[in-house]
């Protein structure tokens, strides 16, 4: 059992949203290397060792004893074991129990309401924490971004009825 963040997209997403969401998070992570989020974390060195960030994915892990599985996005699906005919399925455990998880968390919540904002319906948005874990990552995005208010206004998706095929 452990701390899981769930979503489903579509096998293609849109690459300007795509592109977008990207940026965001590029301009949220340059920020943060050197700073220090309220929490008293340097996020540089504790929580974000290595990422990978191009204009067709993103892949982290935290570091060390703060790792835990790597949240990673394509612009394209191609996970061949997903046979949905619409809805793709990724997630990523960030604890092994629900609390504590592990630091990384909150950049991996702020980078999944980043593709939310940007990709609407076309990308839910699970999670076994509710939208209070998910609060440092959410002021991280609106503090730093200057998302709209609305931000506090999150609320997690729904899991798609999902459509199989042979």
């Amino acid at each position: 059992m452990g701390y899981t963040h769930y979503w489903y997209r579509q096998e293609e997403l849109d690459s300007k949203k795509f592109s977008d969401a990207i940026k965001d998070i590029a301009l949220l992570l340059s920020f943060t290397e050197a700073q220090e989020f309220p929490v008293g974390y340097n996020h540089a060195n504790q929580i974000i060792g290595v990422f990978e960030l191009n204009s067709k994915s993103i892949n982290f892990n935290g570091i060390g004893d703060n790792a835990h599985e790597t949240f990673s996005i394509e612009q394209t699906y191609n996970p061949e074991m997903d046979k949905d005919k619409v809805w793709k399925f990724s997630c990523c455990k960030t604890s092994f129990e629900n609390y504590p998880y592990k630091s990384y968390d909150v950049y991996v919540t702020a980078c999944l309401y980043i593709f939310k904002y940007h990709l609407g319906d076309e990308f839910l948005v699970c999670s076994d924490g509710d939208t209070s874990d998910w609060r440092e990552g959410l002021e991280m995005v609106q503090h730093i971004l200057g998302y709209p208010d609305w931000i506090a206004d999150f609320e997690f998706d729904k899991e798609p009825v999902r459509v199989m095929t042979s």
